[in-house]
């Protein structure tokens, strides 16, 4: 039994048959080929260096997208350590103001009091 709409199967085999396309091994192929002519490229002069790092990037973000997916997912879904959620919180910490001494009058022009 499908347990979505008819469509949604339908929706899931093309996206699914579009990834195969982009990820495939035909795709792999035309890449390590558009690859190694950008390194041809590269060495005589032709490709700035920033350009060639950019496309060396883009392929391996490509390629590695559904590691990289995977890989977020699962930190994204981890809990937080059970040191974090089982620590009490610490009490307010309050400055308490120095005394002066029982005998003498606090000095209204002392920037320091209690000193």
């Amino acid at each position: 039994m499908i347990s979505g709409p008819a469509s949604s199967s339908s929706i899931v085999a093309g996206v699914t048959w579009i990834e195969h396309g982009l990820l495939g091994s035909a795709a792999t192929a035309v890449a390590a080929i558009c690859v190694a002519g950008l390194g041809f490229a590269f060495l005589a002069g032709h490709v700035p260096v920033r350009r060639a790092l950019t496309v060396l990037i883009g392929c391996f973000i490509l390629f590695g997208a559904p590691t990289i997916a995977a890989g977020l997912s699962l930190w994204v879904a981890r809990e937080p350590p059970s040191g974090l959620t089982q620590r009490e919180p610490m009490a307010p910490q309050f400055a308490v103001p120095p005394q002066t001494p029982s005998g003498a009058a606090p000095d209204p022009f002392n920037p320091y009091p209690g000193e």
